[in-house]
């Protein structure tokens, strides 16, 4: 009951979206769909892009922006790489963060992604961008974001989930639409476990 309320949580979520895409940009950590980890452990969340259409890899792109939400905001930051042919804190890499901002040394806890009112924009948790100055990128791995859980996180579960801006190549804009969020969960506390059972067993005598 208490993971399936989590779950109705973040699909109540809306996320944005481009229509008539030709890539979907999606976000997996260990995989699709959602995982178990602890306080304390560090983990890899990786983003891929994946063209709509197998037969169709005319979208060579040359420039990508996005940004990236999370629904907690005390995940410690501790470094991305742009997979090949991005470079990663190069001239064209215009990400933030950087391990060249003081602002985002290892360590540093990641904002969580505020939606847009009607007075003011969204605020997403991170921002990448990187550009090529020669050579294309079709499909595929794009970049890797590591981050730790704080030792001390109480919360339940996690959604970390991607927001395309723009992908452009020789052609013009590249339509991207996001993929769906990854989840990452926290196992259940083991006092809430041991009430559950004390609460059924109860129940059981009472029936009795």
């Amino acid at each position: 009951m208490f993971r399936a309320l989590c779950v109705a949580l973040v699909c109540s979520i809306v996320i944005p979206s481009v229509a008539l895409a030709d890539y979907t940009l999606r976000v997996e950590v260990e995989g699709p769909g959602s995982v178990i980890k602890n306080p304390g452990d560090t983990f890899v969340i990786d983003f891929f892009v994946i063209s709509t259409d197998a037969n169709d890899l005319t979208n060579d792109t040359t420039s990508v922006i996005f940004d990236v939400g999370f629904t907690q905001d005390d995940l410690l930051y501790e470094g991305y790489e742009w997979k090949s042919p991005y470079d990663t804190e190069g001239a064209y890499d215009w990400s933030q963060p950087s391990s060249n901002d003081e602002n985002w040394a290892s360590g540093t806890p990641i904002p969580a992604w505020t939606p847009s009112t009607t007075q003011d924009p969204a605020i997403p948790s991170v921002h990448f961008e990187n550009f090529l100055d020669s050579g294309y990128f079709t499909e595929g791995a794009l970049l890797s974001l590591t981050v730790t859980i704080p030792p001390d996180a109480t919360w339940n579960s996690v959604q970390i989930f991607p927001l395309t801006d723009t992908f452009m190549g020789d052609a013009g804009e590249v339509a991207t639409r996001n993929g769906n969020p990854a989840i990452v969960y926290l196992p259940e506390p083991a006092s809430m476990s041991l009430l559950a059972i004390g609460g059924l067993a109860m129940l059981r005598r009472r029936r009795r």
